[in-house]
């Protein structure tokens, strides 16, 4: 009886997670997978997570989607960091880009953003590349 609690707490954190995944996904991107694939995503994401933490039998699933978990981690000692990333939306072939530079204790120094206008992914990219490089040799940074 305890197995069924247990997977019941699993269940319920994962269907709370994917209904916050979903308004976020309308409320950003006015995408809404809610309700076609809600039970499906939900199953399936609770079997794998109950199979990596041998709460349950290894079930098999579908491994069509990988979500990557990431983390930012602080710069090597007198070293700093440039997190920089460039997006690009499909619809209107729009960019933008932006970054921020921080100290190896991890304190922001500077951020930039940048409307790029009408240019490709990778476009976008680069030019992201080129603002925070150049944003970092402004600060007189040179370890990055």
């Amino acid at each position: 009886m305890e197995n069924v609690r247990e997977d019941w707490n699993i269940l319920f954190v994962v269907a709370i997670w994917f209904i916050w995944k979903d308004r976020n996904s309308f409320v950003f991107d006015s995408k809404s997978d809610m309700p076609y694939r809600f039970k499906h995503n939900v199953m399936n994401y609770t079997h794998v997570l109950m199979a990596d933490m041998c709460v349950g039998p290894r079930i098999p699933h579908d491994s069509t989607k990988v979500e990557t978990f990431i983390r930012w981690k602080i710069p090597p000692s007198g070293f700093w960091k440039l997190n920089v990333d460039g997006s690009f939306r499909k619809d209107n072939n729009c960019s933008a880009c932006g970054g921020l530079l921080r100290r190896d204790d991890g304190s922001m120094v500077r951020a930039f953003q940048c409307n790029l206008g009408v240019c490709s992914s990778v476009q976008a990219e680069l030019w992201d590349l080129f603002h925070g490089l150049s944003m970092a040799a402004s600060c007189n940074v040179h370890k990055v």
